[in-house]
């Protein structure tokens, strides 16, 4: 962290860069990897995920997400994992997992769009409270939504950026604080 602050002065440097370095530096550090403890970050991080568009993000090259989804298993282990086996969130990771390592893209846009399908219907008449907290959880829709990226609908580059630029309009429906940040994906 030292290091990195004594470059703070560099008149031409990359603000996204920065925000990476110092998003590695608050996971390698002992200030507890919790974005509660860097209020520094909060508004940088809070502008790049909600201002810039996620097109620029993912042809920057530089790791956002990734340094997010490590500070969130950092954070979180696996206490976040879907509550009731048998769920329709708990099927979803199941199967998310399973083509991760089987390393299958399409079966990840697959088990993404039938996710999306079955709470869709889900979402009329709930009346058991788990069921509705399971549901309204923003990460397993947003990952679903993500993983359509993958699919054999998106055939060029400017489709697969009008579907992340959906994706990001959902997280900025769900995200509007570093709380509701910190709720949801840290």
């Amino acid at each position: 962290v030292d290091q990195l602050q004594a470059v703070q002065g560099l008149a031409h440097e990359c603000g996204l860069g920065r925000l990476c370095m110092s998003l590695l530096a608050l996971l390698s550090g002992d200030v507890g990897g919790s974005l509660h403890s860097a209020p520094a970050l909060h508004g940088p991080l809070l502008s790049v995920l909600l201002d810039v568009p996620w097109t620029l993000l993912v042809w920057s090259g530089w790791p956002v997400f990734a340094l997010l989804a490590q500070l969130h298993l950092q954070t979180h282990g696996s206490d976040d994992l879907p509550p009731r086996a048998g769920g329709p969130q708990a099927n979803y990771f199941a199967a998310l997992h399973l083509a991760l390592e089987e390393r299958r893209p399409e079966a990840l846009a697959k088990a993404g769009a039938a996710f999306l399908e079955r709470r869709g219907g889900s979402n009329k008449g709930l009346d058991d409270s788990s069921e509705e907290a399971e549901s309204s959880h923003a990460m397993p829709v947003l990952c679903a939504l993500s993983s359509q990226l993958l699919g054999p609908d998106i055939e060029t580059v400017q489709q697969a950026e009008q579907a992340l630029q959906h994706v990001q309009g959902f997280f900025k429906q769900s995200v509007q604080s570093i709380d509701d940040l910190h709720a949801s994906i840290v």
